[in-house]
């Protein structure tokens, strides 16, 4: 027997074999048998087939799902992102009114401050144009009442007659105001020659000043007081009072009011030498207001 020897090639691959006996297999098969087994294989075929387009359409869905949701995401994101800068823009706006606001408030403050200030300086300055005000027209009042008032003023003195136990003079006076001097009273002090006339001894005569004998004498109008009062001075001096010696001091006061219902005074106040008939006003208290 002769043996052939064949490459391991051919022996792997049974086409080139030439022992292998599927090299060119002899069908034993019916041509019913091909037809149906043909049939089958369609069969399995077409149930791969719509396996393959079930599976392809149900890949397609969830592919169109997907792609659906991936543009939902992206639209809100879009949206989101969106959203959060117009957000950022109203805070940002927010911020900026809220700095306006804040700004306008400081403006209030300090326009209400101001206008406190003008209130308290119009205030004030409606204070001094009243005191002002006042002070004017208290300086017309003083002014007018100045102006119109009654003026007693004295002409002369004059002793009319001494003896031992009384002593009688008169003052000549004339009112050279507008207006009439109402309640004039009047009273007066004899007093020997000595060392003067002090303030305390006039303070006195103008407190021992009474009403029982006012009189009222108008503008313009001269008139007459006549003092007449017992003397209490000691013999020997009163001789040298007569002879002219002694000087005698007389002072006194006259008070009067004007029309408006003020006080006024006219103070005299004379060194008198009887001997020699001389009169002259002393070096103080001869005066008025």
């Amino acid at each position: 027997m002769e043996h052939t020897n064949i490459p391991e090639e051919a022996k792997n691959n049974p086409q080139e074999n030439p022992e292998n006996p599927i090299k060119n297999p002899i069908s034993t098969e019916s041509p019913k048998e091909t037809k149906t087994t043909q049939g089958a294989k369609r069969n399995i075929e077409k149930k791969k087939y719509q396996k393959l387009k079930v599976w392809c359409k149900h890949n397609l869905i969830q592919t169109i799902v997907a792609f659906v949701t991936i543009l939902t995401l992206l639209a809100y994101i879009l949206v989101s992102i969106h959203q959060n800068r117009l957000t950022r823009e109203a805070l940002v706006r927010a911020d900026s009114a809220n700095y306006y606001t804040r700004q306008s408030l400081e403006l209030t403050k300090d326009a209400d401050s101001l206008a406190k200030q003008a209130l308290k300086r119009s205030t004030v300055s409606d204070s001094m144009n009243q005191v002002f005000y006042e002070r004017d027209t208290l300086s017309r009042d003083r002014n007018t009442k100045r102006e119109m008032r009654a003026y007693i003023a004295i002409e002369s003195f004059q002793v009319d007659t001494i003896t031992d136990d009384f002593i009688q003079y008169h003052i000549n006076l004339v009112n050279t105001g507008k207006t009439p001097a109402n309640n004039v009273i009047s009273w007066s002090v004899i007093k020997p020659d000595g060392t003067g006339v002090y303030n305390n001894e006039i303070l006195d005569v103008e407190n021992s000043v009474s009403a029982s004998s006012s009189t009222t004498h108008g503008n313009g109008l001269k008139f007459k007081i006549i003092f007449a009062s017992p003397i209490f001075i000691k013999k020997d001096v009163l001789v040298a009072v007569k002879s002219g010696v002694v000087d005698l001091y007389i002072f006194g006061i006259i008070k009067y009011y004007d029309v408006f219902g003020e006080q006024h005074r006219t103070r005299f106040c004379y060194l008198c030498n009887i001997g020699r008939k001389s009169y002259s006003t002393y070096e103080k208290y001869n005066d008025g207001n």
